[in-house]
């Protein structure tokens, strides 16, 4: 599916030597490009970036931009845009509601049938749930296109279809009939087709389309797939069938079946090497698949997964019979390097410098360093998790350790802790989390959605308008300096009960102080503010007690008589506030919190 972005609110702005120009426009192509901007689109944000003299574009940079709520984030006087920018650049917990255009979505696939859609936001630990996606049947494999208007396939075999997902207004377009045990995926580096194995063979998916374009007939799976781009070859391991077969990605027809041994059970390609390699678990051995000609590379049997980092010079080879991760050079098609493990390996992902293994039975990832690889390696590990994370109740192929957009961070899914860990390189654990309710977090994709250049001078990039009311829309570029602001308005969903905001108090209970360390009961009322009426129970009634850098967020247990009740345990003596929020009643983070005075439970 591809549509054309309809323009409907620009503005310019000067910026020192440096013009801006803000574009906001509706994503679906649906609605009138007149219509006014509504809670719960998605739509495109674009800047156009030129030299305030010469005119050129400005390319190459790296624009932040940010939306914030005025009717939430303004007390007093409006704030110059300047002080907009140092909000927007360290917003602190009470600004949880803003809108970064720097970000990306966790997407989860999850055991009961479904996709999460998080915002992250694991610098404050405030991840937020946007979307959950249905599937008609538990997700195998998945993949997302590129673009301004990524879609989102999802394979199920128990339905023999694969899910094809907008990925920006979150609607399912389609379910495209594939056949029996539609599994394994692979999106062709064109994107033009997606590849899907089912009993027996192999479809082609027209992206844009959304339908079949051709089936071809395969030897026994299970199946895994790799493509060289330059010669439009598609390379498909059939572990039964003992062979990979070559699929021309252009006629969309078979070439050759290539005996490579009795269980090939992984392949990967090399850019570096302009070959394809398979792992064989039965022999032992790697299959160099380069055009008609194969050559070999022996190691042990119990071979599993083989994957390359980006630049495609070595190779890593799992081995879960023999505990070890064997790493070879497609220069000299030998081994360079052999780690052995406390755990079966299971699966790899990377960084630009980083390797990150997952094994079986075990909650701790292993960290093996890139570079150089001519040196003597020594692996690094953390916890990911408090279970082991290859239990699921659902296996999947599909990545459960993924790398975080512009850094080298890594996300973590722990199915039994229905978690995902965020980890950033030198740390010794995992600097945040989010829960994923009750469902196993089973495999994990990223969808970025940062600011990207399209053309010379043109940055884009798309986001959802989760509530209504006016906002400031924040540009800032570091060279040359600049920025401007823009407001802009969205108006309410009719079809949604609107809360009314800075209508409502919070009555507080606590009477006392309260003594550090030692746990106590919070209880609460929430108040209309002018008739003092007592507002309906609630039940994502959350509080939030913070102190200087320490912060802690729990649920609030409604009671009788409109009452709420939360249990905290706070750490140290001094003033904390507690802010309460829920979204059903319209109380966000910005309302007036209540306050509990801490004092050392060591003194009498």
């Amino acid at each position: 599916m591809r549509l054309a972005f309809l323009p409907l609110v620009i503005a310019t702005g000067a910026l020192a030597q440096t013009e801006a120009e803000f574009t906001m426009a509706h994503i679906d192509s649906s609605r009138d490009s007149s219509a006014p901007f509504a809670q719960g689109e998605t739509v495109s944000i674009t800047f156009k970036i030129r030299d305030k003299v010469s005119g050129d574009a400005l390319e190459g940079r790296n624009p932040s931009a940010w939306m914030d709520l005025k009717n939430e984030a303004i007390t007093g006087e409006p704030p110059s845009c300047r002080q907009v920018v140092q909000r927007m650049l360290n917003p602190g917990v009470l600004y949880g509601q803003r809108i970064d255009l720097n970000t990306y979505y966790v997407l989860v696939l999850n055991d009961d049938a479904t996709v999460t859609v998080v915002d992250p936001r694991f610098d404050y630990g405030t991840a937020r749930i946007l979307k959950l996606v249905k599937l008609a049947a538990p997700g195998y494999d998945w993949t997302l296109t590129s673009g301004p208007r990524p879609i989102l396939f999802v394979s199920m075999p128990k339905a023999g279809k694969v899910a094809m997902i907008d990925a920006t207004t979150w609607r399912t377009i389609r379910e495209i009939a594939i056949g029996p045990a539609a599994g394994r995926l692979g999106l062709q580096p064109d994107e033009h087709y997606l590849w899907v194995t089912y009993s027996g063979g192999i479809a082609a998916v027209d992206t844009a389309q959304g339908t079949v374009a051709g089936k071809l007939t395969l030897p026994e799976g299970p199946y895994d797939i790799a493509f060289d781009s330059e010669r439009h070859l598609a390379f498909v391991a059939n572990q039964r069938g003992g062979s990979v077969s070559l699929i021309d990605t252009m006629a969309l027809a078979l070439r050759r079946n290539i005996h490579t041994g009795p269980k090939p059970v992984s392949i990967a390609f090399s850019s570096k090497g302009q070959a394809a390699y398979v792992s064989d678990a039965q022999t032992g051995m790697v299959s160099v698949v380069a055009g008609a000609r194969v050559t070999t590379i022996q190691l042990d049997p119990g071979l599993g997964q083989l994957r390359f980092p980006a630049d495609g010079r070595y190779g890593f080879v799992l081995n879960s019979a023999k505990k070890l991760v064997s790493v070879i050079d497609t220069a000299s098609h030998r081994v360079v390097h052999s780690v052995a493990t406390e755990y079966p390996p299971e699966s790899i992902a990377f960084t630009s410098t980083l390797a990150y293994l997952r094994e079986r039975g075990s909650a701790v990832v292993q960290m093996i360093p890139l570079d150089p690889m001519g040196k003597e390696i020594s692996l690094a590990e953390f916890p990911g998790g408090q279970h082991p994370l290859d239990q699921m109740s659902l296996a999947t192929p599909a990545a459960g350790i993924v790398r975080a957009p512009g850094e080298n961070s890594v996300m973590v899914a722990d199915p039994k802790d229905h978690a995902v860990y965020f980890y950033s390189e030198g740390m010794a654990a995992p600097m945040g989390m989010f829960t994923n309710a009750s469902r196993e977090a089973r495999a994990l994709l990223v969808l970025d959605r940062t600011l990207k250049e399209t053309h010379p001078g043109i940055y884009q990039t798309s986001t959802w308008l989760e509530r209504p009311g006016v906002y400031t829309v924040a540009f800032l570029l570091d060279s040359p300096q600049a920025m401007h602001c823009w407001d802009v308005t969205v108006e309410p969903d009719p079809n949604q009960p609107q809360p009314k905001h800075r209508q409502l108090r919070i009555e507080s209970l606590i009477s006392d102080s309260v003594h550090a360390g030692v746990p106590f009961a919070l209880r609460f009322r929430v108040r209309e503010a002018g008739t003092g009426a007592l507002q309906p129970s609630a039940s994502d009634v959350s509080v939030l007690a913070t102190l200087a850098s320490w912060q802690e967020r729990k649920i609030a247990r409604p009671l009788n008589d409109g009452l709420y009740e939360v249990r905290f345990t706070l750490p140290q003596e001094g003033t904390y506030y507690l802010h309460v929020q829920s979204p059903s009643l319209g109380l966000g983070l910005d309302a007036r919190p209540m306050t509990v005075q801490v004092v050392d439970s060591s003194r009498p």
